[in-house]
């Protein structure tokens, strides 16, 4: 948008931790019913369901595991954090574009065509769009490494489930190559997606990402 409207030397820096800047399998695992954090969502619920039993409160929901997993497949936000296709630095990943086809899905319930449409067509090329990239002396990305986190599918078929995701380098959530796109000026650390932030306050590595000098990008479009 601030390149749109012209006011991008508004921004001097710009600081990601963790984020999955060419998407996620996690969203494939969160749909497919065995990522952590429905477990954790599932695991909540029934706390405060059994409390409310409990204590005689009305008004809270039992909800099981195929419902928190439907839910999410309505928010658009998910479909934003798919894998790219033909993001650049990427493993090499055939299989990633049957993900952007419902009926691939090996289960019951299946993401909405439309939504996954939308990602394709739409947001994934925004997000590839060169006029969408800010320099390196603006960008900072950092993610962890040393965890298993999945980065591709694997097989000869297009069925996405579970053992079909290939384990790779990362945080746990974001892959490595998702969290320091090679465009940026990246850094690695030892540690999971959910340190993340504690590690960088903690160690004062963000306020001297955002309080250091760097110069622009050499024309060649060379990166650290």
């Amino acid at each position: 948008y601030l390149v749109e409207v012209g006011k991008s030397d508004y921004v001097r820096r710009i600081v990601t931790l963790g984020t999955p800047h060419h998407g996620s399998y996690n969203i494939v695992e969160t749909w497919g019913g065995y990522a952590k954090s429905v477990d954790q969502l599932l695991w909540l619920n029934h706390i405060v369901f059994g409390a409310s039993v409990v204590i005689g409160t009305i008004g809270h929901t039992y909800w099981t595991k195929e419902e928190i997993v439907d839910l999410s497949m309505t928010w658009p936000s998910f479909y934003e954090l798919l894998p790219l296709l033909d993001a650049p630095g990427d493993p090499d990943d055939p299989l990633r574009e049957s993900i952007y086809t419902a009926t691939n899905w090996d289960q019951p319930q299946k993401p909405k065509q439309h939504w996954l449409d939308h990602s394709r067509n739409v947001f994934g090329p925004l997000l590839r769009s060169p006029s969408t990239l800010p320099p390196t002396n603006v960008m900072i990305t950092a993610t962890g490494v040393g965890e298993p986190t999945a980065e591709s599918l694997r097989g000869e078929r297009g069925l996405i489930d579970q053992t079909w995701l290939e384990i790779g380098d990362g945080d746990n959530t974001t892959p490595v190559n998702s969290g320091t796109p090679p465009y940026t000026s990246g850094y690695l650390y030892n540690g999971n997606h959910q340190d993340l932030v504690q590690i960088a306050v903690s160690s004062g590595l963000l306020m001297r990402w955002i309080e250091q000098e760097r110069e622009p990008p050499p024309p060649s479009g060379e990166h650290e």
